[in-house]
Formats: C-alpha cells, structure tokens, sequence
C-alpha cells in the first residue's frame, strides 16, 4: 500500500474539491442548508488540525462531511443535537445513516470515511445510534463532525428538532451543556472555543500580533 496521499490516480485535494463543487450544486436547492456541507468540511477540518489529525484522517473527514446528507430525505436534516431532543427524528437518522455510504458503495471509499458515515449519529454516553456506541469507541472523525454539524445545525436551520434558530451564544451554552453526555468533551470544547473566536485570538497573540476586539455595543 502505498504512503502517497492519493485516492487511484486523484490527489486527496482533488477528490474533496470535486466533492465541493458538486455536492454545493445539489444543496442549491435547499435554502435551508445551502452551502452546510462546505462550512462542515471546513470547521470540522481546523477542529481535526488542532487535534492533531494525520492528512489522511484529515481527507476522509473533509470526505465524510460533504457526503453525509447524501441519499437521506431532503425535507429534514439530522444531527446528534436534533436526534436526541425528538426520539422520532433518532428512528429515521438510524433508518438512513448508512445512505451515504450505500450511495457510493461502488466507488470504495476509504475504510475510515464508511466508519464516520456509519456512526455520526452516535453519542458520547451511549445513548445514540445506531449501535450505541459510546466514549472512544466512537471515530473521532465522527465526534468532530457530530459536535460541529449539531453547532451549525442550531444556528443555522429554523428546521431544526428545536423548531427555531439558536443564538451563537446559546448553542455554545448547548454543546457545553451535553459535554460528556452527547459530546466528546474535548471535541466540544475545541468547537467552543472555534466559534467563539478563542482560537484565532490565540493564534494572532502567539504570532505576537496586536489583537483588537470590537464589542458590539
């Protein structure tokens, strides 16, 4: 096998811009969640870099994230933070969780994106689906992508299990909240502090650079 950071013939960078490309066509024709998969595979990817995530990992988690509504039905969007407030909206993630991965089963997707695909819906304490799987056991590519897509979930579709937008503010009170419950505790601090601004700011003071913070009021 060789080390090259390829996928046959395609580059890793290649195969996730086609990816980008095609999967931004499809969700054009849904408001709700145009451009979703492109701001998963982006955030997740610098909550995966902070982790310290191999590039191999990091390619199949960019890969995962913009096929993971693939093939599910389009009037509804799945997340850990959605399934676990509706017990119906958790019975038909468990249904289709595996429609990505049933979709591209003929072009032999890396081991590890079928792994993330197959448990992105499945929570920290066990109490997700669709094997219950808990703590480490689960992928951390899953648990990175589950943090963020329920972050982005919450913020950005009013058809989400809550029924209504959170503010940024309330949907890092969220993932704080269900650290360690649905969340990998870890994941979901380093997704607070990606959305709060916390890690530019001590990105920009660790390049010894001015930081200047602009209040709203």
């Amino acid at each position: 096998c060789s080390s090259s950071p390829t996928i046959g013939l395609i580059s890793d960078t290649d195969y996730v811009e086609t990816l980008s490309l095609m999967v931004g066509l499809l969700e054009q024709d849904r408001p709700r969640h145009r451009g979703h998969s492109a701001q998963l595979a982006r955030q997740a990817g610098i909550v995966g870099q902070r982790m310290g995530m191999p590039h191999k990992e990091l390619a199949a988690l960019s890969i995962a994230a913009y096929l993971h509504d693939l093939g599910k039905p389009p009037e509804r969007h799945y997340s850990l933070a959605s399934n676990a407030a509706n017990p119906e909206w958790k019975a038909q993630a468990k249904a289709c969780c595996r429609a990505p991965t049933k979709l591209f089963e003929t072009v032999h997707l890396p081991a590890q994106v079928n792994t993330i695909l197959a448990q992105l819906y499945e929570a920290w304490d066990g109490s997700g689906t669709p094997q219950g799987a808990k703590g480490e056991d689960i992928t951390l590519g899953a648990r990175i992508l589950a943090a963020v897509d329920s972050f982005l979930e919450l913020t950005k579709n009013p058809g989400n299990a809550f029924g209504r937008v959170f503010t940024k503010q309330q949907a890092l009170e969220h993932l704080k909240k269900h650290a360690g419950v649905l969340y990998d505790p870890v994941v979901a601090d380093i997704v607070g502090q990606l959305q709060s601004g916390a890690l530019l700011v001590h990105r920009l003071a660790s390049e010894g650079r001015q930081v200047l913070i602009a209040e709203p009021d």
